[in-house]
């Protein structure tokens, strides 16, 4: 059975909200990112993209790759979409995009070589 976790996401300045929904499992994460009032910006879901996520040392998501699924094993290939979550000190996540584009452009093994 799928889980679901919501997580809060807030620009540096906690003026701009979005709360990102996960379902899944370990292999496939589906992502709803809406505004403060509940509306839908994005969505990458399981039967539109395959998902990627790494936990860094304190098990708090840090990177999230997104790729058609016919991409999902071409992890040196410029077919992801790839964010990285920081959190503030008091844990609200803060999301970035690499090169701040959230284009499918990304290679999921050069992740870490990317300006966030």
């Amino acid at each position: 059975m799928a889980t679901a976790e919501k997580v809060k996401i807030v620009d540096t300045t906690g003026n701009k909200v979005v709360t990102i929904e996960t379902k899944g499992s370990s292999n496939v994460l589906a992502v709803e990112i809406v505004d403060s009032d509940g509306n839908l910006i994005d969505s990458f879901n399981s039967s539109n993209y395959s998902t990627i996520t790494t936990d860094d040392a304190d098990g708090n998501i840090e990177y999230v790759g997104w790729a058609l699924p016919e991409n999902q094993n071409n992890t040196g290939s410029a077919v992801w979409r790839i964010a990285k979550l920081t959190y503030t000190s008091s844990g609200n996540p803060i999301i970035k995009f690499a090169d701040g584009m959230d284009s499918f452009t990304k290679t999921w093994d050069s992740k870490g070589d990317y300006v966030y």
